[in-house]
């Protein structure tokens, strides 16, 4: 009884992020909210990477971070390393990946999701200063449905190609 009360719980705070990232006026507000989000699960931070290569990056002029250059040839070594049997991975990364994905390297472990299955488009991160937060025995469907909304949420700014 312990897991439905535990997962309706997490439920609940997807579908009032849902609600929350579709009223943000703004894509700061929208990353905001995401982030705030993350904390409130125990997670050190939120991190949006978009492929410059898939979107028109533009608008994106003060959100330079959110790109990452260059692009989706980049991150293939990743893709390829933790992420062949899925969509999806926890764990650990090494120090010139995080340097990579992230421009630091104090982070003890994370999930990483496509944005859209056939990782054309970016992921999403989410970090940890705990080595075990994030590990590969555990489900990760809470943030694949998160996954699903925000590239039609993103669109709201950038467009894709």
């Amino acid at each position: 009884m312990e897991h439905t009360s535990t997962n309706e719980l997490l439920l609940n705070r997807l579908l009032q992020l849902q609600s929350d990232l579709a009223a943000e006026d703004s894509l700061q507000e929208l990353l905001n909210r995401l982030q705030h989000w993350a904390r409130g699960l125990g997670s050190a931070g939120a991190h949006v990477r978009l492929f410059s290569d898939q979107w028109q990056l533009v608008a994106l002029s003060g959100f330079t971070y959110l790109v990452l250059v260059p692009s989706a040839i980049a991150f293939e070594p990743v893709r390829i390393q933790c992420l062949s049997q899925g969509n999806h991975y926890l764990g650990k990364l090494s120090g010139s990946e995080l340097l990579l994905l992230l421009q630091v390297r104090q982070v003890d472990s994370i999930a990483m999701l496509l944005l859209r299955d056939d990782s054309s488009l970016g992921i999403l991160i989410f970090t940890s200063r705990d080595s075990q937060h994030f590990q590969d025995r555990m489900g990760a469907v809470l943030l694949q449905q998160l996954v699903t909304l925000l590239p039609g949420l993103l669109e709201r700014w950038v467009s894709w190609i």
